[in-house]
């Protein structure tokens, strides 16, 4: 199994590429700092699918793109407080 690494290695490593995470952890603020990276794949809904294999883990998940988003995706970011509507469109301010 992958070791624990920080998020700017995970963003090295799998620059482009969907990851799901396990035994993340966070700073004080709740901003995610380091995960083990259980699955990944430049196709998000390949990653979506394989997720579930994964449902018996209690600890902390995240499920991210990995290195720049794209410009024009549009993406959602959880938080144990709330939801976050992100959007990288040109129009977007």
């Amino acid at each position: 199994m992958e070791s624990i690494k920080t998020i700017n290695e995970i963003n090295e490593v799998y620059n482009g590429k969907w990851v799901y995470m396990i035994d993340c952890e966070t700073n004080d603020s709740g901003t995610l700092t380091k995960g083990r990276v259980v699955l990944s794949s430049e196709s998000r809904d390949n990653v979506l699918r394989r997720m579930s294999e994964f449902d018996g883990d209690r600890s902390l998940a995240s499920f991210r793109y990995a290195g720049k988003i794209p410009e024009g995706v549009h993406y959602l970011l959880f938080s144990q407080k709330r939801l976050i509507l992100k959007n990288q469109s040109k129009d977007s301010n």
